[in-house]
């Protein structure tokens, strides 16, 4: 008996550990994604390990904002995030990643209009996916809390995100430090 709990044991661990590395090295490969955003530009996000690139966005500050038109706290956040994009201008690029399946681009341009949400607004079938392997690189869980907002430097490193709506001007500080400055 002590034998069969033993080997029971062993097997569980080994397991167990086969299931992360799995993860870890999900995690840390190569994936590409396409957003369509609401007007029909697509947005092609390269997502090397924990690095991204946007294609024809380099050496932008990248900020994701994963959220659903239903929640309060990102239709709080979107008009702060709108005039992050205006003050930056070329040095920034906000995305909108809409996790609502089945989604209609009317009612994304809707949320927009009465949110202030001035920026490109993806509803693209990479969205949740793309948005699972944001939020399992920040170690949340899988139904994490939204909006949940990933801010990548100019060199497409992981530079700091947010959960919940933040003041937009911690996000002015932090989008200027990404860019390298003060």
């Amino acid at each position: 008996m002590k034998f069969l709990t033993l080997l029971l044991t062993s097997m569980l661990l080994f397991t167990a550990c086969e299931d992360k590395q799995t993860n870890e090295e999900a995690a840390l490969s190569t994936h590409t994604y396409n957003l369509k955003d609401t007007k029909g530009n697509v947005y092609i996000v390269n997502k090397v390990g924990q690095d991204i690139s946007i294609v024809g966005h380099e050496d932008k500050v990248i900020v994701f904002d994963i959220f659903a038109t239903w929640c309060p706290g990102c239709k709080v956040v979107a008009p702060h995030l709108s005039n992050l994009q205006a003050k930056h201008k070329d040095k920034l690029l906000v995305i909108g990643v809409s996790i609502q399946a089945n989604q209609t681009n009317e009612a994304l341009d809707a949320f927009a209009k009465d949110h202030q949400a001035n920026y490109p607004l993806s509803n693209s079938e990479d969205n949740y996916l793309l948005a699972q392997r944001l939020a399992y690189d920040m170690r949340q869980p899988r139904s994490f809390p939204i909006p949940l907002i990933i801010m990548y430097d100019t060199k497409g490193k992981y530079f700091r995100h947010y959960i919940g709506p933040v003041a937009e001007e911690i996000m002015d500080r932090d989008v200027l430090s990404a860019q390298g400055k003060k």
